[in-house]
């Protein structure tokens, strides 16, 4: 009984802290958990997010920490009144033993609270207790002003280009800025968007990403209430896949010799690790654009042109293949010429 009634009167003491009471002296056999000192807030989606560490180790740094449970404390003030008297109040009790109405994930705790209300101000600490019931000592105190959000992003598209996505989505009237989030299948979206300032444009460029893979995007709208960046719902959820769209260089070195079956062209090859192969082109004086004449990539870096005829002059070309989807397609070389003589 009197370790419960100790337990009470500290935890009075710890909703009433704003005040300045002093909590009564724990006593020595009990070990408490460290003082959170890393809690942190931010608006997304139109809540509240929390996120802290779990601590490590007990006040007096004895291992392994006696850790049961988290009790979130919140004061709601009149904004720009933080020095304003007045108490915290219990917003939720986190039970370690399960994982109703709060996230865990590699030491890190996060937890949301909604229902804010329009110009108001809110202050937020949390507190970790034991399995004794004994808490610890408030954790940092971290400050959420309010204002209602702009309305979700529409029309929202994705355009895949080599090694990034192009997005694009309708501007929302009221909103100062856009936040881009990304995925990637079978993950979910992580806290922070992609971008490190609010978007000021309707479009952003995600670059640095890797052909071929598919990504996941959504966008929310931003408004800055006083000190705090509040975002608003997220908007439909849209897939891109950046694809490769840079061709390879002109192959070089080529040459044209006449054989007696025809005329023997030859090239150095590219040095391109997606190379796919080669095409050849030719043209004769008369005409004013080659054509090609493989009617399958070449592999390799020589070529017998029979469909030649005796006495008549060709000018040749060769390009280089890539092995992306598009097959994207070098510039035309630089050009040779030759004349089949016929067989001798």
């Amino acid at each position: 009984m009197l370790k419960h009634a100790l337990y009470l009167a500290v935890l009075v003491s710890i909703l009433v802290s704003g005040c300045g009471v002093k909590a009564p002296p724990i006593p020595p056999d009990v070990r408490v958990p460290k003082t959170i000192s890393n809690l942190q807030a931010g608006v997304r989606a139109g809540n509240v997010h929390l996120r802290w560490s779990m601590p490590r180790e007990n006040m007096d740094g004895s291992r392994p920490v006696d850790l049961a449970s988290f009790t979130v404390l919140r004061r709601e003030e009149t904004r720009g009144c933080v020095e304003c008297p007045g108490e915290f109040a219990e917003r939720a009790k986190l039970d370690l033993r399960s994982i109703d109405g709060y996230q865990r994930k590699d030491n890190i705790i996060e937890w949301r609270d909604n229902g804010l209300r329009e110009g108001s101000m809110y202050l937020y600490k949390v507190v970790g207790v034991n399995h004794w019931g004994y808490p610890s000592a408030p954790s940092n105190q971290v400050i959420i002003e309010w204002c209602e959000p702009p309305s979700t992003p529409s029309s929202v598209t994705g355009e895949g280009q080599d090694v990034s996505v192009l997005l694009s989505w309708k501007g929302v009237e009221g909103a100062q800025g856009y936040n881009v989030y990304r995925r990637q299948k079978a993950a979910s979206f992580p806290l922070n968007p992609i971008n490190r300032k609010p978007v000021r444009e309707e479009r952003h460029l995600d670059p640095g990403l890797k052909n071929g893979q598919e990504y996941f995007y959504i966008v929310r709208t931003v408004t800055i209430c006083g000190k705090t960046a509040v975002e608003g719902p997220s908007s439909h959820e849209v897939a891109a896949t950046p694809i490769d769209r840079t061709p390879p260089r002109p192959p070089v070195g080529l040459t044209a010799v006449p054989q007696k079956e025809g005329i023997e062209l030859d090239w150095f090859p590219n040095a391109e690790p997606d190379l796919l192969g080669y095409h050849l082109y030719r043209w004769e004086p008369s005409e004013t654009a080659p054509r090609r004449i493989n009617a399958q990539t070449i592999q390799e870096t020589t070529f017998l042109d029979r469909g030649t005829e005796p006495g008549k002059q060709y000018h040749y070309a060769v390009t280089a293949v890539d092995g992306s989807p598009l097959h994207n397609e070098s510039r035309l070389s630089s050009s040779v010429t030759a004349t089949y003589r016929g067989i001798q």
